[in-house]
Parts: C-alpha cells; sequence; structure tokens
C-alpha cells in the first residue's frame, strides 16, 4: 500500500492550471490565400485569429504529468508491505519464555498477547541490545515494542541502538539476585593456596581472599605459574618507571602473587609482560604482552588506583557477565531515537518510492521535449 509523509503538497497539483490556460490562450494566425491582384481588396485592419479550442493533446497531457509527478514526489510517498504484520498492534519481547499466572509480567504480557500482541523471544538473550536490533530489524514499521528483561548490567553492552518505533521497556529483578561464585586461585607458597571469591548484587560486587591448604577441594584450577613483569625506562622516564614499579609490588604484596618484578633501562631478551616508558621504538623480543606509557599523553602513574588497574591489565576483568548481578539505570536502557535507511527499504518493511519518480519525471521530460521540438518545426 502507498503512504504519504507529507500529503499537504498534493495540493501542488493545482500547478497543472497553467499549461491547460497556456494551451487556452493558443495564438492561431490565420491562412495566406494566394491571390493575382489585391487592387480591388479594400484596405483592413489587421486582426489577430484567436482559438479557444485545446491542441496538442499529447504536449499537454506531457506536462501535467510531470507537475503531478512532482508534486507526489514533494509529498514523500513510500509502500509499506500489506499483511499480517499490518494487523498487529504491536509487538512484546521477552528474554525468557514469561507468561502465565503468578507473576505480574506474566499476566501483562498475557493481556497484550490477548489484545492483538505479537509475542517474540529475543535473539541474543545474553545482549539485549543486539537481540533488540535483529527484531528492530524484521518487525513491521512504526509497529511499538513492549520490551520485559532483567535489568542485569552485563546484559546490556557495545552501543546503545538507534530506532524510530514507540518503545516501552521494562525491568524485572530474577531469582537468583545475589550471585556467589570462586574467581580464581594461586599458590602462594609451598604450604598455602589463596582463593579469590566474589558477591554480586543489585548495588554491585564485592571480593574477598581467603588462604587455604593445598590438597582443597577447589572448583577452579590453581595458578601455579610465576609471572615475570620489567618495566624498562630511559632516564628522562626513569621517576615514572619506579610509581610502575611500586605499584606492582604493592599489587603482589596485597594479593600474594607470584610476581617477579624487575626494573631496568635496557631492554629485556625475555618476559611475560613488559612495561615500556622510553621514546624510543619498542624492541623486538620474546614478549608476551607489552604496555606502552608515555607520561606526555596519558598519566596512568599519578592515580591513586594504579595497582587495581595493574590487576586488571595483568589478570583480566574481574567480573564475569554470567554472575554479574548489578543492575542498570533504566534511563540507559532505552534505545535513542533515529535510525538509518538500508538501500532503498527502511527497516519494518518500508519503501521509498522517491528514486523510481525521479526516473519517471526525467522519461516524461525528455519526451516533453522531443514532442515540443518536433511541432516548433511543424
Amino acid at each position: 500500500m502507498i503512504h504519504l509523509l507529507q500529503p499537504l503538497w498534493l495540493w501542488a497539483m493545482a500547478a497543472i492550471a497553467a499549461p491547460v490556460i497556456l494551451h487556452f490562450w493558443n495564438d492561431r494566425r490565420g491562412k495566406v490565400l494566394q491571390v493575382g491582384s489585391i487592387s480591388l481588396l479594400k484596405e483592413a485592419s489587421q486582426r489577430m485569429a484567436w482559438s479557444r479550442r485545446l491542441s496538442q493533446w499529447w504536449l499537454l497531457l506531457l506536462r501535467c504529468l510531470l507537475l503531478i509527478l512532482l508534486a507526489i514526489l514533494l509529498a514523500g510517498p513510500y509502500w509499506r508491505r500489506t499483511g499480517k504484520g499490518e494487523q498487529v498492534k504491536g509487538w512484546v519481547l521477552t528474554d525468557t519464555a514469561l507468561g502465565g499466572t503468578g507473576t505480574r509480567w506474566g499476566q501483562e504480557i498475557d493481556s497484550l498477547v490477548g489484545a492483538g500482541w505479537e509475542r517474540h523471544l529475543l535473539s541474543d538473550s545474553v545482549n539485549y541490545w543486539n537481540g533488540f536490533r535483529a527484531a528492530d530489524t524484521v518487525a513491521p514499521a512504526e509497529v511499538p515494542f513492549y520490551v520485559v528483561t532483567t535489568g542485569l548490567l552485563g546484559r546490556f553492552s557495545g552501543v546503545r541502538p538507534l530506532t524510530n518505533r514507540v518503545i516501552h521497556w521494562d525491568t524485572y529483578t530474577p531469582t537468583d539476585s545475589v550471585s556467589h561464585w570462586m574467581q580464581s586461585a594461586w599458590l602462594v607458597g609451598s604450604d598455602s593456596i589463596r582463593v579469590l571469591s566474589g558477591m554480586s548484587r543489585s548495588t554491585g560486587s564485592i571480593y574477598t581472599g581467603e588462604t587455604v591448604a593445598p590438597g582443597s577441594q577447589l572448583p577452579v584450577k590453581v595458578d601455579t605459574s610465576v609471572l615475570r613483569v620489567v618495566v624498562c625506562t630511559d632516564a628522562a622516564y626513569r621517576q615514572d618507571g619506579r610509581y610502575v614499579g611500586t605499584a606492582l609490588r604493592a599489587l603482589q604484596q596485597y594479593t600474594r602473587r607470584r610476581l617477579e618484578i624487575e626494573e631496568t633501562d635496557r631492554a629485556p631478551e625475555k618476559a611475560d609482560w613488559l612495561f615500556w616508558l622510553s621514546a624510543r621504538p619498542v624492541p623486538a623480543g620474546a614478549f608476551a604482552h607489552v604496555s606502552r606509557f608515555d607520561p606526555h599523553w596519558n598519566e596512568p602513574e599519578w592515580s591513586g588506583s594504579l595497582p587495581v588497574i595493574m590487576e586488571k591489565l595483568l589478570y583480566g576483568e574481574d567480573t564475569d557477565v554470567v554472575e554479574d548481578r548489578r543492575v542498570i539505570d533504566p534511563v540507559q536502557i532505552l534505545p535513542a531515537h533515529g535510525g538509518e535507511r538500508r538501500g532503498g527499504v527502511e527497516a519494518g518493511g518500508k519503501i521509498d518510492l522517491a528514486p523510481v519518480l525521479w526516473w519517471l519525471i526525467l522519461l516524461f521530460f525528455i519526451i516533453e521535449r522531443i514532442v515540443s521540438h518536433g511541432k516548433r518545426k511543424t
């Protein structure tokens, strides 16, 4: 079915009155008669012969069609597919099979489905924004969404999606709103193992450490390796290198991890992790990881949380997405307003008819010029 974005522009079709008036206002000169002598003809004033009949029908029709097509083009026409999707009042999107009796969300969803809304599951239940993008691409245009998901912070990652449709997004608290897990374990000495445990709830995540005896049954693998870290500096950056080395020793003392820290002004041949504070290019070597610090454009060594930054850098992120129970601010959940067209088809099945109209206008204009030029020669 064809729709118009700005139907007010259809009034521009009234411009077809101009070529009609011009064709009515046609000056047709009289025919020239060949006579032998004009001596017997009386002198008469010259008068113009006017015709009030339409002439050159094809030329008039082409010019009227050009004006009509221009008016329709300004009105913003588009084609939207008709079918089952056009009769749907909206889509209900959920991350799990919510519904039935006993829950508030289940009753609301069932009432919407009974009122003519379609129910769908998000294709990605780990990243809700990715699942929303997939649904926004295939759903009919201008169909509103009612989304019900958990408010877990770890399920909203990446770039916030863009959409032009109406969105109502509600969140609920999962039954396991508090999560306990064992993050990691490492060998402290020959007679002890350090275990890091985590607990996450809606207000945040905390970690606690304890020391257990070797041979204890643990659900995680015990790290028995020694991490060799080298801090290499020039004379100009030596003070900054000392800050980095101090942060590493503070991390070692607090976590009791097995670290070998070396501060030098020469490039080492081998290191598990190399911190490079130098204006020279990073040398080639057997380095597992290299982090380059430049005090001219960043100042992490002046930060009081530098040991925490070092721990995340050396040992990875602290919280697993599956175990994270922190809740996102509802203001940050809703997708931003806006969208992009993909080719000639918009998300939701809308097809822009403007390119077709432009080609028709060009075709009729060329034909009108050809017909007009041919009439002028005749």
